[in-house]
């Protein structure tokens, strides 16, 4: 049984080890995301304390991560490009990972499906997100579920990420 539900504390060692598989999958595709110390462990335990860190669970496993953040992000209003939208009240998706052990298998966009849900469930009309510029699968994966390309926002290292968004109107 599926189950999209708010990450708690004794969640955080199996988070951890997907966000650190996913980095190194990254590695090995060439993409220099989450290469550093982002996302720490501190920063998982803050959405967990934050109450937006949210986990994918199947049969009691946890599959997946992601934290989805209600309001205005503070990099995308200096988005190189334009939104769909010009709400200042939408869902913004950060932090998605699938455990190794489950790649591959729609996991992905089933972490989607639930992300749409939750906006409408919230009376959103609109998701965020942004990727790295290199990560192509990343990109495939938000385009295929319906996101338009908007433009380049810079984040807080500095680094530019494509920035995508879905309107649910």
């Amino acid at each position: 049984m599926m189950q999209f539900e708010k990450a708690t504390a004794d969640d955080l060692k199996d988070i951890c080890s997907i966000i650190r598989d996913a980095a190194a999958y990254l590695k090995l595709q060439g993409v220099d995301q989450w290469q550093s110390d982002y996302p720490s462990e501190e920063k998982i335990s803050e959405d967990i304390r934050s109450s937006i860190g949210y986990v994918l669970r199947d049969e009691g496993e946890i599959v997946g991560y992601s934290a989805l953040i209600r309001g205005e992000d503070p990099t995308y209003p200096g988005i190189e490009g334009e939104w769909l939208t010009d709400s200042h009240d939408y869902l913004t998706v950060h932090r998605v990972a699938v455990s190794a052990r489950y790649r591959g298998r729609g996991y992905g966009n089933i972490l989607f499906s639930y992300y749409k849900g939750h906006a409408l469930s919230e009376g959103l009309t609109s998701i965020r997100i942004d990727t790295h510029r290199d990560n192509i699968i990343m990109q495939k994966l938000i385009l295929h579920n319906g996101f338009r390309y908007c433009g380049t926002v810079t984040v807080s290292d500095g680094t530019k990420r494509n920035a995508y968004e879905l309107s649910l109107r």
